[in-house]
């Protein structure tokens, strides 16, 4: 299969006259320049933030060529480049990494003379997969660019620039990047709220902890559409410490709390891949990956006509469900005792989530939640 490289061809010039500074020795000017000034290709990203890049779905089949042009006068000491979405870094790269190559002494001006160096970074879309992105929808990325340098003079400068491009998305997925920054901002994709858990009246040892709970209604073409939430920081760990240490890939998670559609109906979620065993492909559920702290969900069929569905993900499973927590204990023996009759988790996993009551509650749908 060939490759589908999306150039995002990006052409800047670092003059060849430094800027005298007291103390400081001299700083080059970084411009963009038009693409008919020079023979290294087209530009189709500008530093006037109409660029789009279309089809994009973080596919390692494709890729971006950014181009950076330098004076070939100077010597380059660093090149690097950051590209960030609501104020998240999501990719960096530097002159010391694979994705860079340099092609010194090129005739840009197609006059027979060497006057450029030109910067390549290979930039795969799978290292843009935690951008934030909806369905069908368009994010603007910000690309900061910093040249170290030194001229002819031996004298050392710094350049740098910034600019927005747009990644225009395929209605394969809806990403949310979610960090502590969610909780103060309800206009950042993921809205999360936080509860202080005390420990049940018989965990002795127990000590209260922050549930993190994630409720959004987030945009899907159908169930043609992953969801996908990467949690960082306190939320990572919370999300992290709920994980049964013992499980394998492919067990139920009983940590956590996963649902959606506008019944809340609780789903399954699993870790690091699906058990086939217990879901099929029309089924929606979830899939935890403890390496990047992520939670995919499966949209199924029952989403098959929606443009948006409701997601709860909760860091904890609720031991006191009918009173007062979001789900009621019928719930929960609809969507696990079937899994348990499978012999998908055992009674001490429940145990140890659920607490010996709540268990009890699930599997035998008679007794109270304690």
């Amino acid at each position: 299969m060939s490759r589908n490289y999306t150039r995002l061809l990006i052409v800047f010039l670092v003059a060849a006259v430094a800027v005298p500074m007291a103390m400081t020795g001299g700083v080059a000017a970084l411009e963009t320049t038009d693409s008919s000034d020079i023979n290294v290709g087209p530009s189709d990203i500008l530093d006037d933030g109409s660029s789009t890049v279309d089809g994009f779905e973080a596919s390692d089949d494709d890729y971006s060529i950014i181009e950076l042009k330098t004076d070939s006068t100077n010597t380059t000491d660093a090149i690097s480049i950051d590209i960030s979405a609501e104020n998240n870094t999501h990719a960096e790269y530097d002159d010391l990494d694979d994705e860079y190559t340099l092609e010194e002494g090129v005739d840009t001006t197609d006059d027979g003379s060497s006057d450029a160096d030109v910067h390549t970074f290979n930039v795969s879309h799978a290292d843009l997969e935690t951008v934030p992105v909806e369905a069908n929808g368009e994010t603007d990325i910000t690309i900061d660019v910093t040249y170290e340098y030194t001229d002819g003079s031996d004298t050392a400068g710094t350049a740098e620039t910034s600019f927005e491009a747009a990644l225009n998305a395929t209605g394969e997925r809806t990403v949310l990047y979610i960090d502590n920054d969610n909780l103060d901002d309800d206009d950042r994709g993921g809205a999360v709220s936080t509860t202080d858990v005390e420990p049940a009246w018989y965990d002795y040892n127990g000590e209260t902890t922050t549930q993190y709970d994630l409720d959004d209604e987030v945009a899907v073409d159908g169930s043609n559409t992953t969801i996908t939430a990467y949690f960082n920081g306190d939320m990572a760990t919370a999300f992290e410490d709920q994980l049964d240490e013992d499980a394998e890939s492919g067990d139920l998670v009983l940590g956590h709390t996963l649902a959606t559609g506008e019944d809340g109906d609780l789903r399954m979620e699993f870790l690091g891949e699906t058990n086939e065993d217990l879901v099929n492909d029309s089924a929606t559920y979830g899939v935890y990956d403890d390496s990047s702290d992520s939670l995919t969900v499966e949209v199924g069929d029952e989403h098959a006509d929606a443009s948006t569905v409701s997601v709860r993900a909760v860091s904890d499973t609720p031991k006191n469900l009918d009173d007062g927590d979001a789900f009621e204990r019928q719930a929960y023996v609809n969507a696990f005792a079937d899994a348990y009759s499978n012999d998908a988790f055992g009674f001490g996993a429940m145990t140890s989530s659920f607490g010996w009551g709540g268990a009890l509650s699930v599997l035998t749908d008679g007794l109270p939640l304690i």
